[in-house]
């Protein structure tokens, strides 16, 4: 908090550090019930962490007035096409997309789990595609809905799928 909300007014890199403390809860939670941060903590943390970025992306762009009338300095700023913004929130997709093939590789949860997030994910991409092809704020939100389905999903997959 004492570096996030400071850095607002003065990086668009505070979006990747308000993105690390959402992402640090599963960490803290993993660790507090004793566990060691092996691989699923730190893919729990890397889902957070890569989730929010197209999240916010695109609710950044449909409140980029707003932002720059507050004097937030976001990825939106100056960007009149959106091509910036909206290349971020493919870029950021397509990590989490990445993200989606290690639970398969370290074997903590099914392979029909795995498909299943990256179904999702292949979506995910599909939406923020579409949101770089328009750059309307009907295709940032159709990318903002989904994202909050997508986590459940994705998380729900895991929960079902997980390897004892």
């Amino acid at each position: 908090m004492f570096v996030y909300t400071p850095m607002k007014r003065r990086t668009s890199l505070n979006t990747l550090v308000g993105a690390v403390s959402g992402a640090l809860p599963p960490l803290i939670g993993w660790f507090g019930a004793g566990g060691a941060l092996g691989v699923e903590a730190w893919f729990l943390f890397g889902l957070l962490f890569f989730w929010q970025l197209p999240h916010f992306v695109a609710i950044n762009w449909m409140y980029r007035d707003q932002y720059e009338r507050a004097g937030f300095k976001m990825w939106s700023n100056g960007d009149e096409s959106g091509r910036r913004t909206a290349t971020l929130s493919l870029v950021f997709s397509l990590c989490l997309a990445g993200l989606m093939v290690l639970p398969g590789v370290f074997g903590f949860v099914a392979i029909w789990a795995v498909g299943g997030t990256l179904l999702l994910s292949i979506w995910m991409v599909r939406l923020a595609l579409r949101f770089l092809g328009e750059r309307t704020r009907a295709a940032a939100r159709r990318l903002f809905l989904y994202t909050l389905l997508y986590l459940p999903g994705v998380l729900g997959l895991l929960i079902f799928g997980r390897r004892a």
